[in-house]
């Protein structure tokens, strides 16, 4: 009966913290090619023009941790948590350690829904195409955790669509075979059909962030492939009503994440 259940343990799919440190391991972004930042450090730009700026961010999925380099170019303190040790080791390894530029540690090993810093520690706290991957269980969890960290901001970028099958059809880096034969081979697991977990539309996050007090203020254009990306501010104290669903129009006919306010 035991030898059953070990085999069928061994069965279940990987998911969460398990899951990212597996596939960090065979090779995932080692490359360093991912830059999916890049529409969110030029909407940051953006904001300090117009007098929106921050002064401190946290990135939430830091990956190989090319997005807080970028930030500390852009004169900006920030920080890094990333789920997998590997993924963190890989980012303090390539873009090394910069107290001056950081806020507390620079590199953290750490999940969205149990983030290692005091209230209102950043301006602001930059994701991108990480929030899609949470196991529905824990998105409540990780936006409450998002909400009490970030002071000011949130800019995010979350795809809206089921991810394409890309573990079972690319080689991982780190071995012969793709990702979910070699996770098969080195560590006896299964990898689930695709990565994304918690696919909706822009606003139905928006109406998530809006439950614990960060509104929508304006769209990030991404090309459609790429949907969605969006600025959220916090709102005052008291200001926001939580619709029901669906989420109703404004006058102008928009509906929140889909226009931009300013």
């Amino acid at each position: 009966m035991a030898s059953i259940f070990l085999i069928a343990v061994l069965g279940e799919p990987l998911r969460g913290a398990e899951l990212y440190e597996t596939i960090y391991r065979l090779g995932y972004s080692s490359e360093g090619l991912m830059v999916h930042y890049n529409p969110i450090l030029a909407e940051l730009k953006r904001m300090a023009g117009r007098g929106e700026g921050a002064h401190s961010v946290l990135d939430v999925g830091c990956s190989h941790g090319g997005g807080v380099k970028a930030l500390w170019n852009m004169g900006l303190n920030a920080s890094g948590i990333d789920v997998s040790t590997t993924a963190v080791d890989m980012a303090r390894e390539r873009q090394g350690d910069n107290p001056q530029s950081c806020v507390g540690t620079c590199w953290q090993q750490a999940s969205v829904t149990a983030l290692p810093f005091a209230d209102l520690s950043f301006d602001a706290i930059i994701s991108t195409d990480v929030l899609e991957h949470l196991d529905p269980p824990d998105v409540d969890t990780a936006v409450a955790e998002l909400a009490r960290v970030a002071r000011k901001w949130m800019l995010l970028k979350i795809s809206n669509r089921v991810e394409s099958n890309r573990m079972q059809a690319i080689r991982a880096p780190f071995g012969n075979g793709t990702f979910a034969k070699e996770a098969r081979r080195q560590f006896r697991r299964d990898l689930p059909p695709q990565l994304h977990a918690s696919v909706h539309d822009a606003d139905w996050w928006i109406a998530k962030f809006k439950a614990v007090g960060f509104v929508h203020h304006r769209a990030i254009h991404v090309p459609s492939w790429a949907c969605c990306a969006f600025v959220l501010r916090k709102a005052p104290r008291g200001a926001v009503r939580v619709w029901p669903y669906p989420l109703p129009r404004e006058p102008d006919g928009w509906v929140f994440g889909t226009n931009d306010e300013a």
